[in-house]
Order: structure tokens, then C-alpha cells, then sequence
């Protein structure tokens, strides 16, 4: 058994060290981290709603959205469309199960990075925002809209926009709180609408941000209730985790051409990604 066991614990480790020398033959970059925006940074805005803090600050590479002093979205100033924050990195492999979706729905605004990336690389995509926070749309449309005019944002609370969804493509669920992931996300009834407004071949792609594992849990445990397929992945040195569900089965994301041409095409950081389930 002892045998078996070191066997075993080896070629996990073989695995895992394959990945990762795959993913640098690949050519990705290496993780960003929250760290590289303290260079020459400086704030440009500063405003207080309540008790919530919003800035907007800048240093000479990026630019980025914070809400009480956690960073929610950074934008490259020389490729606004580029997704940053390794968690995006994560959510964007949803390309690999629904390469051309057309009918997308995004709960969650923050500073417009999947606007900037739909506009770039998906122009003719038919992509709603929804935001409950109305400072937070002034924001985006001043400081990261990037001069396009035909974004479409919805000011409105996501579990009531949800409700009137329907024959949605790709659904992505990027919810913030003062606390993290709001209550609600983690409720049968918000992801039984979520179901409804997918079409029959439709997918969810979920950051949860939880302190918890439990929490984490108990969304894997509503999209098992639902009936749901779905595949999880995890963000390194994030509390972040990226939940892939649909009524199709999912198979396993597997380092190949096809993963190789998706990060190349799209910026994605494969380093940002570890395949939990």
C-alpha cells in the first residue's frame, strides 16, 4: 500500500509539473499580481456613496476600479481589450466549450473588461451588462469605456434582471459585495432563473469569491439539485473560483492545440488556471 501510495503521489506531481512547463512552452506570461499596479500610481478619482469608497487609479501601464479599497477591474492602457486579472483568464476558457456564442449576458459590470473584450474580439455579439450600482456605471462610461457607443448596460439588481432572461448564449455571474459574493448567489431560486434564460445548448460561467468552502459547496450542491453539468477551476493565490454548468456534459479542459490556439488568440494566462473538478 505504501508502494501504491508513493506511486501514486509521484505522478501527481509528474502532472502537475507537465502543466506547468506546457503552459510556459505555450508562451504565457506570468500572474499578474495586485502588486504591479503600486509603481508611479496615482488616484485620479475618489468619491464616497454611503458607506462605500469608488477610485479610479492610474499608474503608467494600467488603470484600474477599486470599491472600498479592493481592486474590481484593471484595464492595460495600451491594449484596453487585454483581460488582466488572472481570474478573467479563468472565466474566458468558456470559449473552449462555446466558441461563437452570440447572445451573451453579463451580471456584474465593475470596469467594463468583458465590454472592452467582446467589443475587440466578438464586435457583432449581442452583450448586455447588468449593474446594480449606478455610480459604478458613470465610472465605467468616463473612465473604461474606451470611446465605443454601442455598449449595452442595464441599471438594475441582477436577481431581478435575471428573471427576464431568455435564449442567452453564455451567461457570466461576477458578483461583488462589501464582503465578497452577495447572499443571493448562493440561493437555488437565482440559479433556477439563471437555467431558465440559457438556451438548451447555454452555459454559466461563474466567479464565486468565497471565504468559505462550504459556500463554495453549496453552489456545486444547487447545480447538482438542477441538474447542472459543470467543471471548477481555481485562481492561484485568489480566493476565486471558476465555475463552468450547463445541461451538456463538460468534459475535462485538456492542455492541446485547441487550448494552445484559445490562449493565444484571447491573451489567456494559463498559469491563472488549475483544474479542481
Amino acid at each position: 500500500m505504501l508502494i501504491r501510495y508513493i506511486h501514486l503521489t509521484l505522478l501527481v506531481i509528474y502532472i502537475k509539473l507537465t502543466v506547468q512547463l506546457l503552459c510556459t512552452f505555450a508562451g504565457v506570461c506570468a500572474l499578474f499580481h495586485l502588486n504591479d499596479l503600486q509603481n508611479d500610481s496615482r488616484i485620479l478619482h475618489f468619491e464616497r456613496v454611503g458607506s462605500t469608497s469608488l477610485s479610479i487609479s492610474e499608474n503608467p501601464e494600467f488603470r484600474w476600479l477599486s470599491i472600498d479599497d479592493a481592486v474590481q477591474s484593471v484595464m492595460d492602457l495600451r491594449t484596453p481589450w487585454q483581460p488582466i486579472l488572472p481570474h478573467l483568464s479563468a472565466l474566458l476558457l468558456c470559449f473552449y466549450y462555446l466558441p461563437a456564442p452570440k447572445q451573451v449576458m453579463e451580471l456584474g459590470l465593475g470596469g467594463g473588461s468583458l465590454q472592452r473584450f467582446f467589443r475587440y474580439h466578438f464586435p457583432k455579439v449581442n452583450l448586455l451588462s447588468v449593474e446594480y450600482s449606478s455610480q459604478v456605471i458613470a465610472l465605467f462610461k468616463q473612465w473604461f469605456n474606451q470611446g465605443y457607443q454601442d455598449y449595452q448596460v442595464l441599471h438594475q439588481d441582477a436577481r431581478y434582471a435575471i428573471k427576464e432572461a431568455s435564449s442567452q448564449d453564455l451567461i457570466f455571474i461576477d458578483l461583488f459585495a462589501k464582503q465578497g459574493t452577495p447572499d443571493f448567489v448562493f440561493t437555488e431560486e437565482f440559479y433556477l432563473d439563471c437555467a431558465r434564460g440559457l438556451n438548451p445548448e447555454g452555459l454559466l460561467a461563474i466567479n464565486l469569491i468565497s471565504g468559505s468552502h462550504l459556500q463554495s459547496e453549496l453552489v456545486l450542491d444547487i447545480l447538482r439539485t438542477l441538474n447542472l453539468n459543470f467543471r471548477v477551476f481555481s485562481v492561484p493565490g485568489y480566493q476565486n473560483k471558476i465555475v463552468f454548468a450547463c445541461y451538456n456534459a463538460l468534459p475535462a479542459i485538456r492542455y492541446d492545440s485547441n487550448l494552445e490556439h484559445l490562449a493565444r488568440r484571447y491573451g489567456l494566462n494559463l498559469n491563472a488556471i488549475v483544474a479542481l473538478a
